[in-house]
């Protein structure tokens, strides 16, 4: 059965604040980037993002004010440096790390393809992080 949804966000809430953040993404980057971690991903399914968010931003997802200006190029990255510059206030005082797991544009991606990139996240998240489960967020703004 495939599925419309063109992103699965993983938010991981509650890491301390004494986390090295980049190393454990350099880490994990290496580890998925690995033979057995590539073959468990199907084409559709693109390389794994870290994101550094407070929270999943689905409020600020919609802008339609964004509808009426002239030139919604310049605006739109005009918003995407502000928010950034946003974000990373915001990551000094309450530091989340989110994973997204994006599809190829345009590629119909099966739920069960989804699910096992979710579930090999999960593990190996849990063994280097020592959290509990993740949260799973599906992207409801189709931004693809």
């Amino acid at each position: 059965m495939c599925t419309n949804l063109r992103r699965l966000d993983i938010l991981c809430p509650d890491l301390p604040r004494m986390v090295n953040l980049y190393r454990l993404l350099d880490s994990f980057q290496t580890d998925f980037r690995s033979a057995p971690a590539a073959a468990m991903f199907p084409p559709s399914l693109s390389t794994v993002r870290f994101v550094l968010r407070n929270n999943p931003s689905a409020s600020l997802g919609r802008r339609p004010w964004l509808e009426r200006c002239g030139d919604r190029a310049l605006v739109e990255t005009l918003w995407s440096y502000m928010w950034s510059t946003v974000e990373v206030m915001l990551w000094f005082c309450f530091p989340r790390l989110k994973f997204e797991i994006v599809a190829a544009k345009d590629a119909p991606v099966a739920s069960e393809d989804l699910e096992a990139a979710r579930a090999y996240l999960e593990k190996h998240i849990f063994v280097i992080i020592g959290a509990g489960r993740l949260t799973v967020f599906p992207d409801m703004h189709g931004a693809f």
